[in-house]
């Protein structure tokens, strides 16, 4: 199926639209009364097409922003999530990233694929990348406790203690019975 972008769809509009003028145009200066009725028909028939095509372009762009991704793409996009987890832990980070960045596509709402990716991003340094991949996994997943550790140990890394002791108390109120094996890293904040 041929896809016009929106640029294209305009200069689409403005060559037919210029068409229609152009029959009105030439009836009108034929000075002939059977001229100008049929130029006048003609562009009457041709603009009621002409909206007639907007409104079928605009039905379908919706259709296909409603698509959902079959269920070999969601077991697919499963799979290459498992293989972004092996990938994180052989330090290939961006081809994590970019599995990831792939499964995203397919599933918007999968929270573990946030998660995984902020994680190789904070790895490569992509400190803003990193924070708002955690952010988004957040949002998708509030009860799953190393969205907000990982975020907390990013954000003890750049120096803001009080979000790191922020997150890591959101993670510990998540999961209060893994406190102390699984989030070591508050311990420097607590006092002596």
């Amino acid at each position: 199926m041929l896809r016009i972008g929106s640029r294209g769809r305009l200069v689409v509009y403005f060559v037919v639209a210029f068409v229609l003028i152009l029959i009105l145009v030439f009836a009108q200066l034929s000075g002939n009364p059977q001229t100008v009725q049929a130029g006048s028909t003609i562009t009457g028939a041709l603009g009621l097409l002409f909206v007639l095509v907007q409104l079928v372009a605009q039905l379908l762009d919706n259709i296909q922003k409603d698509k959902k991704p079959s269920d070999l793409a969601i077991t697919n996009a499963l799979t290459e999530l498992e293989t972004a987890k092996r990938c994180l832990e052989e330090k290939q980070y961006q081809l994590a990233i970019d599995k990831t960045t792939s499964i995203i596509r397919i599933l918007p709402k999968k929270g573990e694929a946030y998660q995984i990716r902020a994680r190789a991003n904070a790895a490569l340094g992509k400190v803003h990348s990193a924070l708002e991949d955690y952010q988004k996994a957040i949002e998708l997943e509030p009860g799953f406790p190393f969205n907000y550790s990982g975020r907390a140990q990013l954000l003890r890394d750049i120096g803001d203690y009080s979000g790191a002791i922020r997150d890591y108390s959101k993670a510990l109120a998540v999961a209060p019975e893994l406190s102390g094996s699984v989030f070591p890293p508050l311990y420097p904040f607590q006092a002596a």
